[in-house]
């Protein structure tokens, strides 16, 4: 029984490293997903601040087109499972990134003339909501994914250290049994064995005590017999 306790043993110590690994290397993929779509969602805002800027007057739309750019070269990142940023993102978001491209492709070149200031701000106000709101959400989902796989793989491994306590204690219960039980046999054989050597004394000592009496008797003989 011990042995199984300790093998068992053994083998959940083994268990327990491999998990202590996996769940390492799921917060450092985790860290990296998040950092990639940290960076995702500031690429895009950015990109939806310029063309804002670019609305007001104050941002050519050069500035509007280096931000996407910008926002594009983020969403090629390979990320640490081999996918990108931009297919790992939503497809509401690739939707809504889409709308907001097709709309700033339309805008006037330069800085914005006084006399489309409004019907530009019409189109892609809209469009530049519709993107907000997507990244916000996809932020949302990222972080809620992230804390989800942190619990599984925190649960995961506390079940193994739990089971790991409970073999351990299993363990000192039986090696505490078996050591009574081996400490009381040992007793009881050298009591057992006492109690025979004291019984040889008593009959050796019996047997002398005879071999005496016979010795005196045969030595009165002798002497009758001289006489």
């Amino acid at each position: 029984m011990l042995g199984l306790l300790l093998l068992a043993l053994v083998v959940l110590s083994f268990q327990a490293s491999a998990q202590q690994r996996e769940h390492t290397e799921s917060l450092a993929r985790t860290e990296a997903e998040n950092t990639n779509a940290a960076f995702t969602l500031r690429e895009t805002l950015t990109y939806i601040d310029t063309a804002e800027r670019y609305l007001l007057g104050v941002a050519p739309r050069r500035e509007v087109q280096v931000a996407r750019a910008l926002l594009g070269q983020r969403l090629d990142v390979v990320g640490a499972d081999g996918v990108t940023a931009g297919q790992a993102a939503s497809p509401e978001y690739q939707a809504a990134l889409r709308d907001m491209d097709a709309a700033v492709e339309q805008l006037p070149a330069g800085v914005i003339p006084d006399e489309q200031r409004k019907p530009s701000a019409d189109m892609l106000l809209p469009k530049a909501r519709a993107l907000t709101e997507q990244t916000r959400r996809m932020s949302e989902s990222s972080s809620a994914g992230v804390h989800r796989e942190g619990r599984v793989s925190d649960e995961q491994l506390l079940r193994g250290r739990r089971i790991q306590i409970v073999l351990i204690l299993a363990a000192l219960t039986v090696g505490t049994v078996l050591l009574w039980w081996v400490t009381a046999n040992v007793a009881r054989q050298y009591r057992s064995a006492r109690k025979d050597l004291d019984s040889e004394r008593q009959t050796l000592r019996e047997t002398q005590h005879e071999l005496h009496r016979v010795s005196a008797l045969e030595r009165e003989q002798a002497q009758v017999l001289e006489r």
